[in-house]
């Protein structure tokens, strides 16, 4: 058998990410981006993973089940003081911590999270040591840009950052403006879907396989398209992907939040349809 071209072999790879699950789904806005941020860590395989604004914890849980799949020992730092804001609302930031803390700790105990400010957060990382570098704080344009401003230092020469709700121009939602000009000064990705998601290759020195993605997206229109479909595919239907949680400390977190109810009928759906599969395969 001959061996296929490289391509077929980094195209499969790509794929392959998109169709991995986390570990467990809070509560989160954020839901439709995962398959892509399963995709960044196994090709960027990146020192470490910061995020600035955590709240229940979705993507920051999501980051790290891809490290472990992936095995990238990544150091994952999760920031917030929650505390709520005017987008977030207010909400029981004690027990939420306490929660998220506790199924780190069961879970993922290399992971760290600091309950601070951004601002007071800096000291934390050296100039240029940050690979990726999620941005979820207030949304406010005055509040993005003052946060980009002072975290860009910490970007390594490969980092990459991260802005959640670039599709959002509504209310005072100001991350849109911000990304305008982030994007045109630097090789970028763009999502629409799950309130809009930028990805800016700040750092000038991308790894191998990010170059490569990087290189596909701007040359193939074909490509570009089914990727981002996909993403927004696989991402809407993630929830019904997901095997029930097994243990209690998921099974509390999960079941219990409001979107696992909205999505539950999906879930449903998907066991269902999996189970016609199977049953057509063994009929065949």
């Amino acid at each position: 058998m001959s061996k296929p071209p490289a391509d077929d072999l980094f195209e499969w790879a790509v794929t392959e990410a998109l169709f991995a699950t986390t570990a467990s789904l809070f509560l989160t806005a954020w839901a439709g981006h995962i398959p892509f941020l399963f995709a960044l860590i196994k090709l960027a395989r990146p020192r470490n993973y910061v995020e600035l604004g955590v709240h229940f914890g979705g993507s920051f849980v999501a980051a790290c089940s891809a490290v472990e799949r992936y095995r990238t020992e990544t150091a994952c730092f999760g920031i917030d003081n929650w505390r709520g804001d005017q987008h977030a609302g207010a909400y029981e930031g004690d027990r939420i911590f306490g929660e998220l803390s506790a199924y780190l700790k069961a879970n993922f105990p290399n992971a760290v999270l600091h309950r601070e400010n951004f601002e007071r957060a800096l000291s934390r990382f050296a100039d240029g040591s940050v690979d990726v570098l999620h941005f979820d704080g207030l949304h406010t344009f005055d509040a993005i840009a003052r946060d980009f401003e002072a975290w860009k230092p910490k970007l390594s020469r490969q980092g990459v950052a991260l802005f959640h709700d670039i599709a959002v121009r509504e209310g005072e939602f100001g991350v849109w403006k911000l990304w305008e000009t982030v994007k045109s000064s630097c090789p970028f990705m763009e999502f629409y879907h799950s309130a809009g998601l930028g990805v800016a290759f700040i750092g000038p020195d991308q790894p191998a396989p990010m170059g490569r993605l990087l290189d596909l997206w701007t040359s193939n229109d074909a490509f570009r398209e089914f990727f981002r479909t996909t993403c927004e595919h696989l991402g809407r239907l993630l929830p019904g992907r997901l095997d029930p949680p097994g243990a209690e400390a998921v099974k509390h977190l999960t079941q219990r939040s409001q979107l696992w109810k909205l999505l539950w009928p999906i879930t449903r759906a998907s066991q269902a349809f999996r189970q016609v599969n199977s049953i057509g395969q063994k009929i065949l």
